[in-house]
């Protein structure tokens, strides 16, 4: 028994996990926009190519099932001969670390009930989808070839959602054992330690202090634009008036030209306003 299960256990290995997961988003996707509507303008392709998606898509499952189902028997195996013992035993027998283990046994029980019949439908639906192959055999028989496809799917979500709520209420009567205090979600918010090894960042708290220091750079240079540009407006706002009263200096003295000296500007007066207006504006004026 424990060869098969090696056996299986390594039909999940990583590169084959990867693979099986690309291979379902790809062909989900294909059924999804086949069911959806997608239009070949052909009725029969149509027909074929949702029939080839849903079908790989079986047998993808069906491969998963295969993968798991001798783990799972052995697990229910062993836990119905635990039954009548303390919560906090692994299947071994042996004190657990696993908060996992510290759930109520009837509750374990329901949980692996629901993955060891999680593989069971999906058995059952394939044997249906093989029996049923074409489009048309499959639309004639839709209670058999969707009922336990239904049945599987509904059994793989029920088991981790009422084992994580189960967990919950573990940590909450403070029952958890040392180190499984929060869960995996909990302890990823509070750690300070992160390590992100691709982006090259050694830890959370780098991150934050070097985002917090651009966002005090840009701020202060925000700043110091604003007041570069108030210093601007007021000196060029300065240059303007100052340029204004040399000109009208200059009108003046063009219009008195030729009349008695006490009504022209004094070339006294003339240069102090000149060199205002190149003071203000910083650059010098034509002669």
């Amino acid at each position: 028994a424990n060869g098969i299960i090696q056996v299986t256990q390594s039909m999940l290995c990583t590169p084959l996990a990867v693979l099986w997961i690309i291979l379902v988003i790809v062909t989900g996707a294909i059924f999804f926009f086949f069911l959806c509507g997608l239009e070949l303008h052909d009725d029969r392709k149509e027909e074929k190519w949702l029939n080839y998606s849903i079908q790989a898509l079986n047998v993808l499952f069906t491969y998963a099932a295969i993968a798991n189902e001798p783990k799972r028997a052995r697990d229910f195996i062993r836990l119905w001969r635990m039954r009548g013992q303390d919560d906090g035993m692994n299947l071994e027998g042996n004190v657990s670390t696993e908060i996992h283990d510290y759930i109520p046994y009837k509750h374990r029980m329901f949980i692996i009930i629901n993955l060891n019949l999680n593989c069971i439908f999906q058995y059952i639906n394939q044997t249906f989808r093989a029996i049923y192959w074409t489009f048309e055999e499959a639309q004639q028989h839709v209670w058999e070839v969707n009922l336990f496809f239904a049945l599987s799917f509904l059994c793989a979500i029920i088991a981790p959602i009422f084992q994580y709520i189960q967990e919950q209420h573990i940590r909450k009567e403070g029952k958890a054992p040392p180190g499984e205090e929060l869960s995996p979600l909990q302890k990823f918010m509070q750690r300070t330690d992160f390590t992100y090894r691709e982006v090259g960042i050694e830890s959370y708290d780098y991150a934050i202090r070097q985002l917090k220091k651009r966002l005090k750079g840009q701020t202060q240079m925000k700043q110091e634009q604003k007041e570069d540009a108030k210093k601007t407006d007021r000196t060029e706002a300065a240059g303007e008036s100052q340029l204004s009263l040399y000109s009208n200096s200059a009108v003046d003295f063009e219009a008195n030209d030729g009349t008695s000296s006490n009504d022209m500007p004094s070339t006294l007066d003339c240069d102090e306003t000149r060199a205002n207006c190149e003071a203000a504006i910083g650059e010098s004026l034509p002669v």
